[in-house]
């Protein structure tokens, strides 16, 4: 009966583990998007500052 109790309870704690971990991955997923488009965001507008200038000159 114990061992019925301890397997539950490993169960519980196994699964709430597992989901602590999923949210930290998918944290870290949304992070490196982040990173991702801020760094597109930057080149895009480097490019059209230059595009400017090349237009103007």
């Amino acid at each position: 009966m114990i061992y019925v109790i301890l397997g539950v309870i490993a169960c519980i704690a196994g699964a709430i583990v597992g989901v602590q971990a999923q949210k930290r991955r998918h944290q870290t997923e949304i992070n490196n998007a982040k990173a991702t488009a801020e760094q597109l965001i930057k080149k895009s507008k480097f490019r059209s500052k230059r595009k400017i200038r090349k237009n103007h000159c």
